[in-house]
């Protein structure tokens, strides 16, 4: 493909998109949904004695959490907002045509879930006659943030859906299951717009070197905590309660519970003290869950492998009683007898005990979540950022033009 001169003007306002792209994606990893690892949304399917269905259960997370991921998410989301997906991948594609593929790859992931219908299917698993008609992601979404939580609805300007669009489909759908769709889809989608964080980095970082007069900023005003500025002024962003800037190993553990990524060794804990500060102290001096145990009077009276969720079968001699280490959390796995604590998952309460040790060592500085959001989203899908060496934008010539791409 014969090579074109972009215009410097044209790298600025890429340059403008990128910046506000990586700050939402930023923005929308500190929020509580992301950063503390909220369960993704979950049905639960409940049966009578004669086996039949007679109750389901949509888990979703707290409403207050959600609506703080909508704001960002909608930049992202958006078809009018410099920094929405596709216009995103656009720019990408005219910087990276070598790699293009990869970028093309990250897209049609992206689209995929926009247009998925498998929540529907999950949560319609109990109701067949919804499935001939099927919504997507997309309407989903579209439904609930024009005309419940941002707007009142379809205008001559904007949006899909009316208002009367919302009740049919909260109606035809019953209102606990459109709800558990909306957040389903809201993850599904959220997540996949961050997949090109690293890529939208790297070429910000280059337009930067080739380009020293192109400005773009970014800011921490979504991160809790203080910020210290140039001007000797000072902000703390902070609601007691609600959004504590970790700064004890007592406090710093508290978020770590939070996460999804320590809900065993969470349920544990909540057997073991209410003060986080003194368990802090006991996570860190620890080598695995046991010495845990040992250090604050328990003993690990046996690994069983599954008993019932009171306790109720507990055998009177644990002896010959295995370690499951195919069991990766422990709902009814965790039981405490006074000075003894019984548990089905050993291995994985110590590899989170573990990364909790590490964890506590080593966020001097808050970073919300075991890892990035964007790396997460990757992960998910068996997905890695394959490149590190990428080809050298050649300096901008004397007319102003910009690099060759």
């Amino acid at each position: 493909m014969k090579s074109q001169y972009v215009p410097a003007g044209k790298i600025q306002e890429s340059a403008t998109a990128l910046a506000h792209y990586v700050q939402s994606v930023h923005d929308l990893s500190v929020t509580p949904l992301f950063a503390e690892g909220h369960p993704y949304p979950l049905v639960n399917f409940f049966h009578g004695s004669n086996g039949e269905p007679n109750q389901i259960e949509f888990l979703v997370p707290d409403p207050h959490v959600l609506r703080a991921a909508l704001v960002p998410f909608r930049k992202l989301w958006l078809d009018n907002e410099p920094c929405s997906y596709y216009k995103i991948v656009k720019i990408l594609e005219t910087h990276h045509f070598a790699v293009r593929w990869y970028v093309d790859f990250l897209r049609d992931r992206y689209s995929s879930s926009r247009n998925s219908t498998f929540s529907w299917r999950v949560a319609s698993r109990q109701a067949d006659e919804l499935d001939g008609n099927p919504l997507s992601a997309h309407d989903i979404i579209d439904l609930w943030l024009n005309s419940r939580l941002f707007h009142s609805g379809k205008t001559s300007r904007r949006g899909r859906f009316t208002q009367v669009d919302f009740e049919h489909e909260r109606d035809r759908i019953g209102p606990a299951r459109f709800e558990y769709l909306f957040n389903a889809s809201i993850y599904d989608v959220a997540m996949q717009s961050t997949n090109l964080m690293e890529l939208a980095q790297y070429t910000l970082e280059r337009f930067r070197k080739t380009h020293p007069d192109v400005t773009s900023t970014l800011d921490m005003i979504s991160m809790p905590g203080f910020e210290r500025f140039a001007d000797c002024t000072i902000i703390r962003r902070f609601s007691p309660g609600i959004t504590p800037d970790p700064c004890t190993p007592g406090e710093k553990l508290a978020r770590l519970r939070r996460e999804n990524a320590f809900s065993s060794l969470n349920r544990a804990l909540e057997l073991l003290d209410n003060n986080n500060e003194r368990l802090a102290h006991q996570v860190l001096a620890a080598d695995d869950f046991e010495s845990l145990l040992t250090a604050m009077g328990l003993k690990l009276a046996a690994k069983i492998p599954c008993f019932s969720d009171d306790g109720s079968d507990i055998p009177e001699d644990g002896s010959d009683l295995q370690d499951d280490p195919e069991v990766s959390d422990g709902a009814s796995g965790l039981v405490r007898k006074g000075s003894e604590f019984w548990t089905s998952n050993v291995t994985a309460l110590d590899g989170q005990v573990r990364l909790a040790k590490e964890h506590l060592v080593s966020r001097d500085e808050w970073i919300p979540g075991p890892q990035p959001l964007w790396r997460r989203a990757l992960t998910m899908h068996g997905i890695s950022f394959p490149y590190s060496d990428w080809p050298r934008a050649s300096s901008s010539t004397a007319n102003g033009t910009g690099p060759r791409v």
